[in-house]
């Protein structure tokens, strides 16, 4: 266990972002310390308190077997456009916007249903605005009548609000259009 003086000290005189700094930069030589602070470090980061975690022992650093640092990842799905009918050729845009800003990654899925090919082109915005102001993200996607395509966002391709605009090949005389964007976002 790490002496209550040392971790008292550590914790009154840096932060450790700090103290993580200092390690890095060569500011701290001293490798007890260094590898005292990683260990802390590995523990904050998987969710369980220094004072309550089996210990480091001076002189003779041990760790123990096992320790893994697991991050809880969550997928949210987000409605872009739900059971839409269009009877003409003209763009369809999303009801809104998927909000990324917090997204790991991201999916676009659309279920084509109308009874024409229909096509996909992802756009993205600075603002929750779908109609007007976005950009063209990559090229068009062709997806065939009654079919179903998945497009995932590139870190390049990036925006912090993003969606998809359909446009049908042929007037459509039956079916909806459905399109959904999947975020995977840190949380349990």
């Amino acid at each position: 266990m790490i002496p209550k003086e040392i971790r008292d000290r550590l914790q009154k005189q840096l932060n450790p972002f700090e103290k993580f700094t200092d390690l890095l930069t060569g500011v701290d030589d001293r490798q007890d310390m260094m590898i005292a602070l990683l260990y802390e470090i590995a523990l904050l980061l998987s969710g369980q308190s220094p004072e309550a975690a089996p210990g480091i022992e001076f002189p003779g650093i041990e760790f123990p077997s096992g320790m893994q640092v697991y991050t809880p990842l969550k997928a949210e799905p987000i409605d872009l456009m739900k059971n839409v009918a269009a009877l003409t050729t003209d763009v369809i845009h999303p009801n809104c916007l998927a909000d990324c800003m917090m997204a790991l990654r991201m999916v676009i899925i659309v279920n084509n249903g109308f009874d024409q090919q229909v096509s996909m082109q992802v756009i993205g915005n600075t603002q929750d605005i779908p109609a007007s102001g976005t950009f063209q993200i990559g090229t068009p996607v062709n997806i065939a009548a009654g079919a179903k395509a998945a497009y995932g966002i590139k870190i390049e391709e990036w925006m912090p609000y993003i969606g998809v605009d359909i446009t049908p090949a042929v007037n459509p005389t039956t079916g909806t259009v459905n399109a959904v964007a999947i975020l995977q976002l840190q949380g349990g």
